[in-house]
C-alpha cells in the first residue's frame, strides 16, 4: 500500500515482478496498546518522511505529520508514558529523540508544529509554496487566530505572498500599534492640537504609506499614529525639523509634481 508509485512506474516499464513485503498489523500493538489503524498511519507516514528526507517534505504536511506521529506516540510536552495491555507502564518517546530520529532539533521541530496555529487560508499558501514557512510561523503563528483571519482579509492571499519577512513584520507591528489607538483616536488628536497651541511648532502630517516607509528608511521616528476625525484616514505625525525637511526634499525630487503638492499641503495644513 506505501508503494503504489513504484508500481505503477514498473508497469510503465514493463516490469512484471515487483518485489514487496507484506505487513500484518495485529488488533493492537501489544507494547504501546496503539490501534491497528494508528500502526498502519504510523508507517504510512515515518516511511514517506525517512525516504524523501524532512527538507524534501512540504513543511505543511511535516507540520500535521509531526501533530499525528506525536498522537500515535502519546508525546505531550516533551515526554511521553503509555500504559500497555499488560498494565505495565512502558516510556515512550520524547520530543527530543522523535526530533533526532526525524533529523532535526528540538526547536524545529516545535516550529514546524507551529504551523498547525495557523488558519487555514494561510495553511494553504504555506502548502501550496506561496508563503515561506519561516514567516509563517515567527510572525503569522503567533497571532491569535482572528487576528491571522482579520490581517488576511485586509492584505489577501495574493499581497501576503508578495510581502517578505521583514515586511510582514512591519506591517503586523504597524497594525497592532494602530488596533492600541484605535480606542482613543480622537484623544490622541486634541492632544496633538493642544501641543500645537502651546508651542507654536510645525507639524507635518503623513497620511501615504510609501512616504511613511522613506521616512523610517531615515531613521526618523514619528511622534505617533492617530485618525483624522474629519477624513477618518490614518496618519502619522512627525515634528518639522532639519532633517525631516532635507529627507522630504529627497523624497520630492523622487516623485511626481502631484506628490510634492500633496506633502507641501501636509505641512501647512492642521486638524
Amino acid at each position: 500500500m506505501f508503494f503504489y508509485q513504484r508500481v505503477r512506474a514498473c508497469k510503465e516499464l514493463g516490469i512484471v515482478d515487483v518485489p514487496c513485503r507484506v505487513t500484518h498489523y495485529p488488533e493492537n500493538d501489544p507494547q504501546t496498546g496503539n490501534s491497528r489503524e494508528d500502526m498502519i498511519l504510523e508507517d504510512l507516514i515515518s516511511t514517506n518522511i525517512l525516504q524523501r528526507g524532512v527538507g524534501n517534505v512540504n513543511p505543511m504536511k511535516m507540520a500535521r505529520c509531526i501533530v499525528e506521529l506525536e498522537r500515535i506516540y502519546g508525546i505531550r510536552q516533551g515526554s511521553a508514558f503509555k500504559k500497555a495491555e499488560s498494565d505495565n507502564l512502558t516510556q515512550l518517546k520524547t520530543q527530543s529523540n522523535f526530533a533526532s530520529e526525524l533529523g532535526i532539533s528540538k526547536q524545529q521541530l516545535q516550529d514546524y508544529k507551529k504551523l498547525n496555529q495557523l488558519i487555514p487560508d494561510l495553511q494553504d499558501l504555506v502548502e501550496d509554496g506561496k508563503l515561506k514557512a519561516t514567516t509563517a510561523y515567527k510572525i503569522w503563528a503567533k497571532l491569535p487566530q482572528d487576528e491571522q483571519e482579520k490581517f488576511f482579509n485586509e492584505i489577501g492571499g495574493n499581497e501576503i505572498a508578495k510581502m517578505t519577512q521583514k515586511q510582514t513584520d512591519e506591517y503586523v507591528k504597524l497594525q497592532e500599534e494602530v488596533n492600541r489607538l484605535k480606542n482613543q483616536p480622537l484623544k490622541v488628536v486634541e492632544t496633538i492640537k493642544e501641543v500645537k497651541r502651546m508651542n507654536n511648532k510645525p507639524y507635518f502630517f503623513c497620511y501615504n504609506k510609501q512616504l511613511s516607509d522613506f521616512l523610517k528608511s531615515r531613521k526618523i521616528k514619528f511622534i505617533t499614529v492617530a485618525i483624522d476625525p474629519n477624513t477618518r484616514k490614518w496618519f502619522s505625525l512627525y515634528e518639522v525639523t532639519p532633517l525631516l525637511q532635507k529627507a522630504l526634499d529627497e523624497y520630492k525630487e523622487s516623485t511626481s509634481s502631484i506628490s510634492r503638492l500633496n506633502i507641501e499641503n501636509n505641512i501647512t495644513s492642521s486638524i
